[in-house]
């Protein structure tokens, strides 16, 4: 997982906005309007290369399945141009502080500027109730095909 991690944290880099608390604790990994789709040549600038290899190939099947489900949840939910909000975390022995929301609050005021709409997933239902309170609601709900893993589908309308 770290090294999926520091993939996303990679890509957003170069693609999107990454933001970070002033103590390192918490982490937003943002990807603006038609950067939600992968360019194959920066997977391997970013460091995608070696993880199939490291995560051994029933790890990565699932990774791979679990992506392409996220890609079409997305796109139905939102054909249009949006912002993807790829990656929030906190540091668990930081979480319930707030950290997560404030990181959550900056990057919907940078949306909010661009009047479109965001979307973002979850495996997570304790996850739900806090994104709704930011304006998400749930656009689909199920399972990744053939391993039964929940995920959750959330799109905030379009601001102002």
């Amino acid at each position: 997982m770290p090294r999926l991690f520091r993939f996303v944290v990679r890509y957003s880099l170069l693609h999107g906005i990454v933001e970070t608390t002033s103590q390192e604790d918490g982490i937003a990994c943002w990807l603006p309007p038609g950067e939600a789709s992968y360019h194959y040549g920066d997977l391997l600038r970013t460091g995608w290369l070696p993880i199939p290899f490291l995560s051994g190939l029933r790890n990565y099947a699932r990774m791979f399945d679990n992506d392409n489900h996220v890609h079409l949840m997305r796109q139905r939910a939102c054909p249009g141009l949006h912002w993807y909000l790829w990656t929030l975390g906190v540091e668990p022995a930081h979480q319930g502080q707030g950290i997560g929301g404030r990181l959550l609050v900056a990057g919907l005021e940078r949306v909010d500027a661009y009047k479109l709409p965001c979307y973002l997933e979850t495996h997570n239902p304790r996850n739900l109730p806090i994104y709704q309170r930011y304006g998400f609601e749930v656009s689909e709900e199920g399972e990744v095909p053939g391993y039964g893993l929940r995920i959750w589908g959330m799109l905030r309308p379009a601001q102002g």
